[in-house]
């Protein structure tokens, strides 16, 4: 099996350090008495472009007229090449903004991409925000603050994101920063407009979620009207950005198991590559041992979910995923192995040095001999969480009567680890088989091992 690697959770940053060194500057903004929903800071482009100026290769400019701006007639215009290596970013002052906890914005970038809003303390930490941006259209994007992360090459007393220490705010894209190639693309155009910055509280992604004896620390319930995760294709050394993969979050109500949202995520299936979703971590993982997320798939699925730490050590395990219905999918963290292009030092996954989550469709790992899966694809995604509930492990070595045993299923894991395959012999191909159902069924105590039985229903 060839297992890929996300170049985009693990790059260094470092070119930010010098990104708002100079832009100590007084603002005309002042934040006064705190109030619940208090705008604190704003800018709509209607008279000029503010106190906006560019670093690096890029061009700014305040844009008016029917089009060019998501309400009035004023946005600020910011371009910039794609292929440009280096810290390109448009950057203001701002002033401390006690009590600030939230910001919103409009965004639309002329094509697809993972912008990122960043901020400076007056301490000289930094944070940072990135989110999806689909081409052509105008996003409305939601930022809680807790949701800013510190930046790897910097440091902060307390690990978090104080406004009243605020002297700077950046937006930039992740395609220059990260050096993410998209396909065919030199220059591109991104338009801002009605920007806030308020003590607004609003949906955050990453929350702890209590049920029961069980905690779980939410990476994702897709309730935020924002997109944290980037589409990408895979392959051995090689990442690009997915410019022809369409993400968007679901408010049609079949189309979600908990909440309001859900991930839909468009993409298609190639020989060469592996389409695939990545995500940073907003905040440290903890006492977890097992991780659970909801999919569904339009067509069956077999997906690669896995993990990145912050020395580059990938952690992977595969599910199946049949079609047209929901699957709540928990794995135990003990199933997670290390990739095979992989290298740890102590060879086990350390929770607290996981930064990225990824998931794959490992479509292209078989397409070459299973023709029908080349093409178009939607699965969904929800509520994608780290659990303190343990989980029983699917495959593992255990002892009996002195000999080794290698579990290769134990069908006590609620994630199935089998894929339904047709072969005809003359001539001979290989195709899904797709008049077939696994069922997880219990058995009664002294009756095989374990709790369960996996029963497999076909016609012949």
């Amino acid at each position: 099996m060839i297992l890929y690697r996300s170049r985009l959770a693990t790059v260094s940053i470092a070119l930010f350090a010098s990104v708002f060194c100079f832009l100590q500057l007084p603002s005309a903004v002042h934040a006064g008495e705190v109030q619940e929903g208090q705008v604190l800071f704003s800018q709509d482009f209607e008279a000029d472009q503010g106190q906006w100026l560019v670093i690096g290769a890029g061009q700014i400019k305040w844009v008016r007229g029917e089009g060019r701006a998501h309400s009035g007639q004023g946005a600020l215009e910011f371009t910039y090449p794609v292929a440009k290596r280096g810290l390109i970013a448009a950057v203001t002052p701002i002033t401390p903004l006690p009590g600030a906890r939230s910001v919103r914005c409009w965004v639309k970038p002329n094509s697809a991409t993972v912008l990122i809003f960043a901020t400076q303390e007056s301490d000289g930490s930094r944070y940072m925000c990135p989110f999806y941006a689909a081409g052509g259209k105008w996003q409305h994007i939601v930022l809680n603050l807790s949701d800013f992360i510190l930046m790897p090459d910097t440091s902060d007393e307390n690990a978090r994101l104080d406004p009243e220490q605020l002297i700077a705010l950046g937006l930039l894209d992740a395609a220059t920063l990260f050096q993410l190639p998209s396909a065919g693309e030199q220059k591109r155009t991104v338009l801002l407009d009605d920007l806030v910055i308020s003590t607004a509280q609003v949906e955050s992604r990453a929350k702890t979620v209590t049920e029961g004896n069980v905690t779980l620390q939410v990476i994702d319930d897709f309730e935020n009207p924002t997109l944290f995760w980037a589409p990408i294709r895979l392959a051995r050394n090689k990442i690009e950005f997915d410019s022809t993969a369409e993400l968007a979050i679901e408010r049609d109500a079949q189309h979600i198991p908990y909440g309001t949202g859900a991930l839909r995520y468009k993409y298609a299936i190639r020989t060469d590559v592996a389409p695939a979703l990545t995500t940073f971590l907003f905040k440290p993982i903890q006492g977890a041992v097992s991780l659970r997320l909801s999919v569904k798939a339009e067509q069956p699925t077999a997906l690669l979910i896995g993990v990145s730490e912050r020395d580059d050590s990938q952690y992977q395990t595969f599910v199946y995923v049949a079609p047209n219905k929901w699957h709540d999918v928990r794995v135990s963290l003990d199933e997670l192995m290390l990739a095979e292009d992989s290298s740890d030092e102590n060879g086990k996954l350390d929770l607290d040095q996981v930064q990225s989550v990824y998931i794959a469709d490992m479509g292209a790992l078989f397409a070459r001999f299973i023709p029908s899966l080349v093409g178009a694809r939607t699965i969904w995604l929800d509520r994608i969480a780290f659990s303190s509930q343990e989980e029983p492990p699917a495959q593992g070595i255990t002892e009996e009567d002195g000999q080794q045993l290698v579990w290769i299923d134990t069908c006590e894991s609620s994630a199935l680890r089998w894929v339904p395959l047709q072969i005809t012999m003359q001539p001979l191909s290989i195709d899904l088989a797709e008049d077939v159902t696994f069922k997880r069924e219990e058995h009664e105590e002294g009756i095989g091992q374990g709790r369960y039985h996996l029963r497999v229903e076909y016609v012949t």
